[in-house]
């Protein structure tokens, strides 16, 4: 008799060696044949699999048996399967993620475990390990193999992963099959598109670097079906929001759109996460920080190009501030603009083309009109995207006080920089002697690195304005309401083309929230409204919401339909 809880061990290894198999299938197998084969990997893994009674394979794995018949011999030929005997076929297991062993049959000894730990305090005894050749070959094995379990469960949204996987055998292929009523909504194709996004999501849903493109090759899907499955999604309540990619950005490396997961959509049953949404509406009169900033710069770089210095420009920055006490905003000027201009000044001695590096919206862009490719929808990307930065950046408030008041930590350049295009200097023809040819790369390299930190030394002056300005009265606001949390936990969404609002942030129920069970996500607006003319004044207020499908999408919460 078979050990059920051998079997539950093989079965949930097999679900996650499909999870690592996602993204390793031909890129032109179309998405039935990447479904069939998933599904045969979680039957069979590596087992010989008997093809002589197809029909009775196909019910095992849901599939019409004229569907899979096709769909096996395309796995054959692309080498996805290996025909064994006339009617015996086996996945290729060589195709798997390499760092996975799949059913290994070396297992280190306890003597050599114990070693092991022994050798990570004595030199010596490590020294004389290393010499030996078994010893090599089986440090090397626990070094590389991993079980996939493992490797999978270092997603961030593992537990959605799961779950889908659980759904796979449930999932529509075709509305005439036979037992159409008792399976899910989700069709195959939306159930391929949903599962690559949750893969590249974070913990919060968010997902980053997913387009058409890389879907396409993932999913084996046309841009056409490809959007008739997002659209879908959206429709069931499984994604939230996004937003659009564009492709004239200057600054950002990425043209993909930016999408948000419902974590409290039904799908995900018993994993489904609960929390506060909260609405950030700035005053009629003021303009946020992110967008003045980059209003500005367009200004600089001109200045720069006329070979004018930009110390007597008018052009400033404003921000919100609280000037007398804890209660009352004003807007005052930010420090922003000043810092800004210098870091100009500065730069523009050594690349007098400084500004076309730093500008948000490649000059002369010639695209025809289009809503991706408006200044609005470039100000949204760069804005959601420091918010972004700022929460990786910052834990509590503690914390917060020091960051605003000091330079730039060198390590921001990299974190910056693995979002923002690569600074591409013109190349000088000269014929030169060798040496001299040296020492100008030496000089393009050193000039690249000063645009580089120039460039990020401006875009965290402007989160620590952004912090300052727009978001500190938020979380002290916020910490009011959930019991004065040292540590906060507010991640920014993308927001849906809202005028009801200017951003909006999720903070999942605490440990108490949790216990009690809530199962309804809470709606919260959170509003500067002007208490005086003379000087102008804002108070920050609160109210809670309750909000219907239909009125969260008026607040940008979800898409609305096009």
């Amino acid at each position: 008799m078979k050990n059920p809880q051998k079997l539950l061990n093989r079965q949930g290894e097999l679900k996650a060696i499909s999870i690592l198999m996602l993204r390793h299938m031909e890129i032109t197998l179309s998405p039935i044949d990447r479904i069939i084969f998933l599904r045969l990997l979680i039957c069979y893994g590596g087992r010989r699999i008997s093809i002589s009674d197809l029909k009775a394979l196909a019910k095992e794995v849901k599939v019409n048996w004229l569907t899979l018949k096709k769909s096996l011999d395309v796995l054959v030929e692309k080498g996805l399967c290996e025909q064994l005997e006339e009617k015996v076929i086996k996945l290729n297991k060589v195709l798997l993620p390499r760092q996975v062993g799949y059913r290994w049959r070396w297992k280190p000894s306890d003597q050599l475990i114990i070693a092991l730990d022994k050798a990570k305090e004595d030199d010596q005894l490590a020294g004389k390990l290393k010499e030996n050749k078994s010893t090599k070959q089986s440090i090397k094995k626990m070094r590389f193999k991993k079980t996939a379990s493992e490797l999978v469960a270092s997603y961030p949204r593992y537990d959605f992963l799961e779950i889908l996987f659980g759904l796979m055998f449930d999932v529509k292929i075709s509305h005439k099959q036979k037992n159409a009523d008792e399976l899910m909504e989700l069709n195959y194709k939306q159930w391929l598109v949903l599962v690559n996004m949750v893969l590249s999501s974070d913990a919060n849903g968010i997902v980053f670097d997913v387009g058409t493109y890389e879907l396409s090759k993932w999913t084996g899907m046309s841009r056409n079906a490809l959007q008739r499955a997002i659209a879908d999604l959206f429709d069931m309540g499984i994604l939230r929001s996004k937003l659009d990619g564009t492709l004239n950005n200057n600054l950002l490396n990425s043209v993909a759109p930016v999408y948000c997961l419902n974590l409290s959509a039904a799908i995900w049953g018993e994993k489904r996460i609960f929390g506060h949404y909260y609405f950030l509406r700035f005053p009629d009169e003021y303009t946020s920080i992110v967008e003045q900033a980059f209003n500005f710069i367009p200004y600089l770089a001109a200045l720069d190009q006329a070979k004018k210095e930009s110390s007597s420009c008018n052009s400033i920055v404003n921000e919100l501030a609280k000037v007398f006490d804890e209660v009352v905003d004003q807007t005052i000027q930010s420090k922003l603009g000043n810092a800004i201009r210098e870091e100009f000044n500065f730069v523009s001695k050594s690349e007098e083309n400084f500004g076309q590096y730093i500008q948000l919206v490649i000059p002369r862009f010639r695209m025809g009109k289009s809503l991706l490719n408006t200044d609005q929808a470039n100000v949204a990307r760069i804005d959601f995207l420091l918010n972004y930065s700022i929460q990786l950046m910052i834990s509590n408030l503690g914390q917060a006080e020091t960051w605003l008041s000091s330079p730039m930590p060198m390590s921001l350049i990299g974190l910056f920089d693995q979002y923002l295009t690569k600074i591409k200097l013109p190349e000088v023809n000269t014929n030169v002697e060798s040496n001299k040819g040296n020492s100008q790369n030496i000089q393009i390299s050193l000039k690249r690195q000063l645009v580089e930190e120039s460039r990020a030394k401006i875009l965290f002056a402007i989160c620590q304005a952004l912090f300052r300005s727009e978001m500190k009265p938020f979380i002290k606001e916020v910490r009011k309401l959930e019991n004065s949390k040292v540590y906060f936990d507010h991640a920014v969404l993308p927001l849906q083309n809202s005028d009801l609002c200017d951003r909006v942030y999720f903070c999942r129920y605490d440990a108490e929230e949790r216990k009690q069970k809530k199962e309804q996500d809470a709606f919260h607006m959170l509003e500067f409204e002007q208490i005086s003319v003379d000087p102008v004044e804002y108070a920050l207020n609160c109210k809670e919401l309750n909000l219907s499908l239909e009125d969260q999408k008026r607040y940008g919460l979800f898409n609305p339909k096009k």
